[in-house]
C-alpha cells in the first residue's frame, strides 16, 4: 500500500513542472528548482502546515527530499519569499487546469455543480461579537463562489468575492472560467 502523501507529493511536483516555466529569470542561477518549490508549497497546504512545518517535515522525510530533487532542505524564508514572488491566481488557475487534464473523463458527458456559500471571518465566537456590541458589518463575510466536476469531484474553477452577497452574479463568470478549463454541458 502507498502512503497518500507520497502519491499527493507526486502529483503535486508532476502538476508544479507543468504548470510552472522552468527559468523563472535568466540572471540568477536557482539553489531550487521553483517547480519544486511550488510542488512543496502545495503540500504545505494539503497538510494544512506552517513554512517552518514543511521545512520540518521536509528534514525528516527522506522519500519527500528525493521526490522534489533537494539535495538540502530549503529554509522557512525560501518558500515564504518564493510564495510572495511568484505565487499568483494565474499560476494556481493554471495548476488547477493541469490537475483537471491529468483525470480523465468517465463518458462523453461530464456533470458539473455550481455553488457557493458565504464564510464568516472571524476568531472570536457569534455570542462574543454579540456580547461586546461590535458588529464588522459586511467587512467580516467572503462569499466563495466553486464549480465542481461531480464525478471525481474536483475542482474545475473558484471565484472569492466580499460578501454578503447574492449567487447570481457569480454564476455566468463561474460557468465561463469551468469551460475554459473543461467542456461540459
Amino acid at each position: 500500500m502507498e502512503n497518500h502523501l507520497l502519491c499527493f507529493a507526486r502529483l503535486a511536483h508532476v502538476v508544479a513542472r507543468r504548470a510552472l516555466p522552468v527559468p523563472l529569470s535568466k540572471y540568477a542561477r536557482p539553489a531550487y528548482r521553483p517547480s519544486s518549490l511550488f510542488a512543496a508549497l502545495l503540500v504545505k497546504e494539503h497538510l494544512r502546515l506552517n513554512y517552518r512545518g514543511l521545512e520540518d517535515l521536509l528534514r525528516i522525510s527522506g522519500q519527500l527530499r528525493r521526490l522534489f530533487g533537494f539535495l538540502s532542505v530549503p529554509d522557512h524564508s525560501t518558500f515564504w519569499w518564493f510564495a510572495r514572488r511568484w505565487l499568483s491566481a494565474e499560476l494556481v488557475a493554471s495548476a488547477l487546469a493541469e490537475t483537471v487534464r491529468r483525470v480523465k473523463p468517465d463518458s462523453q458527458r461530464c456533470q458539473v455543480a455550481l455553488d457557493s456559500t458565504g464564510l464568516w471571518l472571524s476568531h472570536t465566537s457569534r455570542y462574543f461579537e454579540w456580547r461586546a456590541k461590535r458588529e464588522r458589518g459586511q467587512r467580516g463575510w467572503l462569499k466563495w463562489a466553486l464549480a465542481m466536476w461531480v464525478g471525481p469531484q474536483v475542482l474545475l474553477a473558484q471565484r472569492v468575492r466580499p460578501g454578503p452577497a447574492g449567487d447570481f452574479p457569480d454564476l455566468v463568470p463561474l460557468a465561463t472560467d469551468a469551460s475554459a478549463v473543461m467542456a461540459f454541458d
